[in-house]
């Protein structure tokens, strides 16, 4: 699935959807149950403090376009100290 895909469907819906626009921009953790965000999406909708959608897509665009990208589980072999180690000796 594609990064932040719930949060873009989020914002889609607020597009088309006038209620559910008023909804998110009065109450945005309320309008965003039921679309499974990360705790990270919502904290940016928490902080987000729009008075329009548009300045509510500005706030998450600029979050999304900084936002760091996932870690890996295992570290790449170039990345541990012995692989450093072995290059130095070499």
């Amino acid at each position: 699935m594609p990064p932040h895909r719930n949060l873009d469907r989020l914002i889609g819906t607020a597009i088309v959807d006038r209620a559910f626009r008023a909804s998110l921009l009065e109450s945005p953790l309320s309008a965003a149950e039921g679309f499974d965000l990360s705790s990270d999406e919502l904290d940016i909708l928490r902080s987000a403090s729009a008075d329009t959608l548009e300045d509510l897509a500005t706030h998450v665009h600029a979050w999304i376009t900084n936002a760091p990208t996932p870690r890996r589980a295992v570290p790449p072999r170039w990345m541990s100290e012995d692989y450093h180690l072995v290059r130095v000796a070499v």
